[in-house]
């Protein structure tokens, strides 16, 4: 494998393409979920292009709100507010591309 330079520019289209063709692959693969109005943080990050990581860390940032589960450490997503969160995740990732 070569790697070769690419501009910010590129790389923030390229994260943009990758947050979006996720999103769009999970929504594609899982439609007997469209009912369903929580996910779990796997599928949640799958949907977005994270890492399960990063989508805790942007709960705890209250980047994406979530919900957890009465007696258990279990955390949901609500799938529309996984959908609005999206635009604000580009935003985040944008910003940190940039310092």
């Amino acid at each position: 494998m070569i790697l070769t330079p690419i501009s910010k520019e590129q790389l923030i289209a390229l994260l943009d393409e990758r947050i979006d063709l996720g999103f769009k692959r999970y929504m594609h693969v899982s439609p007997q979920r469209e009912d369903d109005s929580l996910l779990t943080v796997k599928e949640t990050a799958a949907a977005l292009g994270l890492c399960t990581v990063t989508l805790r860390k942007y709960s705890r940032l209250k980047i994406i709100p979530s919900y957890s589960v009465p007696g258990t450490r279990l955390v949901r997503f609500k799938k529309q507010e996984v959908i609005d969160a999206l635009k604000t995740i580009k935003s985040v990732k944008h910003s940190r591309n940039q310092i």
